[in-house]
Parts: structure tokens; C-alpha cells; sequence
């Protein structure tokens, strides 16, 4: 990720909005791994490298690369399959103008999870446990990554179509919980740079 803050991409990067989850988990690794004053440093040379405001979502991103509006995105895997494998001749023009990579620093490629949680004041406690006890079965991963084509979580669960087109990665081994308690700082520190 370091390589978005080089001058060559000055007015080539498209991203979301600071205050998605996504960026703010980014960031949010960024100052566990490197520092707040490194994380405000890439932070600043990412924004001014834009070549529009942030806006839309990463569908959104993916599509801005295809259609020239920039040369790279920040963006989940997923939303790419999804485009690939979807069965709309213009998303998977998109996604064939465009090139996923995974960026690292070395230290393994940032990631994010899908979670599942019952709320205290659930009117119907039983069911909602049944399915979060059902989603982390391999059965249940398998039917949920079909759909969002995100990896499974739990081994022996089926890798959904798509998959097989991503290049190779190593991923992150940071503990989740920390992108979680640096979100506060990571939204400051967006603000702070003028990331919308």
C-alpha cells in the first residue's frame, strides 16, 4: 500500500469514502503496523493522489479504473469476482479491464471479515444463536461465500466460484480486534488529512 503515496499515481487513485469500515480497518492497520505519524503520512500522499473525491462504493472503484477515471483502486476482492463471474456483459467487461493485485508491505495483505452478532434485546435469542452457530459450520460458510464470493473462514468449507482467478497472497496476521480499537484514531486522522 505503500506504493499509492508514490508521485507517479498523483491524480490516478480512486477510493471510497473515510468513513467506510473498509478504509478505516485500512488505516487502522496501518498505525498497529508502522505508527498515527506514518498512518497521517500515507494517509495525506494517498489523498493527494485522487483523481476525484471519494465516492461510490468498491463496485464503484473498479468501474472508475475500467472507465479511465483513474488508474488505481482501492477495493475488496470480492467486488471484482463478483463482477467477473456476474452475468452482465458489462460488469464482466469491467472487471476484464481491470487487474486486482494484493498489496504488501511485507507483512501480509491487509484483510476484513464478515461478522455475525446477536443483539442483547433479540426477541427471538434462539434463532439468531442458530444461525451464527450455523454460519460457522462449513456448510453454512460455503452458502454464504457463494453469494458474497469472500473466502470461507472455516476449513472444510467450499471456496466459492471466482476464487481460483486471484492471485496468491499472505495474508495479514494481525489481530482483528486491534483495526477495531484504532478506528477512532484512523477517522481523525482522515479527517485531519481531508480524506472525504
Amino acid at each position: 500500500m505503500t506504493d499509492l503515496t508514490d508521485e507517479r499515481f498523483t491524480g490516478e487513485i480512486c477510493a471510497r469514502s473515510s468513513t467506510n469500515i473498509y478504509n478505516l480497518s485500512l488505516l487502522g492497520e496501518i498505525i498497529a503496523r508502522r505508527g498515527s505519524e506514518a498512518a497521517t503520512e500515507w494517509a495525506q500522499a494517498v489523498k493527494d493522489n485522487f483523481a476525484r473525491d471519494p465516492q461510490g462504493g468498491d463496485t464503484a472503484q473498479i468501474k472508475a479504473v475500467a472507465a479511465g477515471a483513474c488508474s488505481v483502486a482501492i477495493a475488496n476482492h470480492y467486488y471484482w469476482v463478483r463482477l467477473a463471474e456476474s452475468g452482465s456483459e458489462a460488469d464482466n467487461e469491467a472487471a476484464a479491464a481491470t487487474e486486482l493485485a494484493f498489496v504488501s508491505a511485507g507483512d501480509g495483505v491487509h484483510t476484513n471479515v464478515t461478522g455475525a452478532a446477536m443483539a442483547a434485546n433479540a426477541p427471538n435469542r434462539d434463532a439468531a444463536r442458530a444461525l451464527i452457530e450455523f454460519l460457522a459450520t462449513p456448510q453454512g460458510q460455503s452458502l454464504l461465500v457463494t453469494e458474497t464470493k469472500e473466502f470461507p473462514v472455516i476449513e472444510g468449507a467450499e471456496q466459492p466460484e471466482g476464487l481460483e482467478r486471484l492471485p496468491e497472497f499472505q495474508e495479514s496476521q494481525l489481530d482483528l480486534g486491534v483495526l477495531g480499537e484504532n478506528q477512532t484514531q484512523a477517522q481523525k486522522i482522515f479527517d485531519r488529512v481531508g480524506w472525504k
